[in-house]
């Protein structure tokens, strides 16, 4: 795992489950990924500020505070270039907010393979304008 702080780019993570950000950062992490990590969406909000090249946000839907629906909509805003992968083990929870947001959705549990195909399919999607994005595998 990346301290936010080091300023490393690659994937912020965000799960209110200790062992669920641990899992996915881990797998992340073995196939070369740098992970940064926030237990709620306001910590990451505030990671996202303080860390250039942060290329992908993966969050749980459901988490006290600030949700993965607000957050999605809080970084739509403020870094609308910055994709955002949601994930949920609750099927029905806010369903209506997550299809209007038109954002992916991995539904837990879900296997090593669908979370590294969600992820790097992400990635490649196409950048307009002056966007970059630099989250990729170390070699």
């Amino acid at each position: 795992m990346v301290d936010a702080a080091e300023g490393i780019t690659g994937i912020l993570v965000v799960d209110d489950e200790a062992n669920v950000r641990a899992a996915v950062g881990r797998l992340l992490g073995r196939e070369g990924f740098d992970v940064v990590q926030a237990d709620d969406g306001r910590a990451a909000i505030d990671i996202v500020r303080a860390t250039p090249g942060i290329a992908l946000v993966l969050t749980d839907v459901v988490m006290p505070g600030v949700d993965g629906i607000a957050l999605a909509r809080a970084l739509a805003t403020s870094h609308p270039e910055l994709p955002v992968v949601l994930m949920s083990g609750y099927t029905g929870y806010a369903a209506d907010d997550v299809e209007a947001l038109g954002l992916p959705l991995l539904l837990k549990p879900f296997s090593p393979a669908e979370l590294l195909a969600i992820v790097r399919a992400q990635l490649a999607r196409p950048l307009t304008g002056s966007e970059s994005r630099t989250a990729t595998p170390r070699s």
